[in-house]
């Protein structure tokens, strides 16, 4: 390859040799050696035909996923609100990582601890261009975990910390972290809707998936049946249970 020197190349060209060298000879002494070599064929023909499986079930995953109904998402948070409680505090509010030697910082300071809708424009067209970072999240709940882990800062008790705090500050390293809280729900509240709906999401589209593969599985059963290449006795596998016994 262009670039590398004579001795990079030797190098690289001693490496393919010994290892294509490796592969053939190994494989030819294993071949005469195995005692039963015909198992690793089976074996070979056995991955084969699950990778198959396992590839046409990607896709048909992948044809499935994102079809969750709006309506349904709603219908299980109200059947399940009663169970669906925080594990952890969750947070609404905005984060800002500026260099302490910023000329914006003194701005960006006050715009943060004030963060109505105007300070917010501000934040957006003054500050957020001169900033490290800067995540608005006031208009969405947001494990605090994940807000928390871009903090320098050991927060002992989350929900203590989110309960008394709205509008925290810590430099570190160079930086200065600043942080409002506009909202916030501790652990053991109930879930708030547009928190859990992602969850609820996932949930209704891992149902969907299985569903798509349980019904393609029985409508090959029943192809399978209807023409005769598989024939039933004691078991229905399409509906999965024991039947009477036929005479045969």
């Amino acid at each position: 390859p262009s670039g590398l020197s004579y001795a990079d190349s030797v190098d690289m060209f001693r490496s393919i040799v010994d290892s294509w060298l490796e592969n053939i000879l190994l494989d030819e002494f294993a071949r005469r050696n195995l005692p039963d070599p015909e198992a690793i064929d089976r074996m070979v023909e056995t991955y084969r035909r699950r990778l198959i499986v396992s590839c046409y079930l990607a896709q048909v995953r992948e044809s499935s996923r994102g079809k969750v109904n709006p309506d349904s998402v709603n219908a299980y948070y109200l059947r399940h609100r009663a169970s669906m409680t925080l594990e952890r505090p969750v947070v609404r509010g905005l984060y800002v990582k500026m260099a302490e030697s910023s000329p914006a910082l003194s701005r960006a300071r006050e715009l943060v601890k004030n963060a109505s809708s105007a300070s917010v424009d501000a934040l957006d067209r003054d500050v957020a261009p001169q900033a490290v970072q800067y995540d608005y999240f006031g208009d969405r709940w947001t494990d605090w975990q994940s807000v928390a882990e871009q903090i320098p800062y050991r927060f002992y008790d989350p929900d203590a910390f989110v309960e008394s705090s709205q509008y925290f500050e810590t430099s570190y390293n160079g930086f200065v972290h600043m942080l409002h809280i506009y909202d916030y729900r501790k652990t053991g509240d109930a879930m708030p809707f547009d928190f859990a709906a992602v969850e609820i999401e996932r949930i209704l589209d891992r149902r969907n998936i299985a569903a798509s593969e349980r019904s393609l599985l029985n409508s090959l059963l029943r192809a399978a049946i209807d023409d005769g290449r598989l024939r039933t006795y004691d078991y229905d596998p399409v509906a999965g249970r024991m039947v009477a016994q036929h005479a045969h």
